[in-house]
């Protein structure tokens, strides 16, 4: 399993913005998404993998949901704190 940053809902297609008081927008580096994201993107993971497999390689980070797509996993976690440190794992 490899894990990667996910963006949370959005527009789609645009780079992710951030409004300062009153000022023009500014975009929001990687930087900026990796501290503020609850969930990851997971990669490579095979049709035999159950949520419960997900959640053992993720086991000491309090998991919220797992999700299952046709090419990707989705891992959310309650705390962007949690979803940052399991990126590094």
């Amino acid at each position: 399993m490899k894990p990667s940053g996910a963006e949370d809902g959005g527009s789609g297609g645009g780079e992710d913005m951030k409004e300062e008081k009153g000022e023009e927008m500014e975009p929001v580096g990687a930087k900026d998404l990796e501290e503020r994201t609850h969930s990851l993107e997971v990669h490579g993971i095979t049709r035999d993998v159950r949520e419960e497999d997900v959640r053992d390689f993720f086991r000491g980070y309090d998991l919220e949901k797992v999700t299952f797509g046709r090419d990707v996993t989705y891992v959310y976690f309650y705390s962007v704190k949690d979803a940052s440190s399991a990126l590094e794992r």
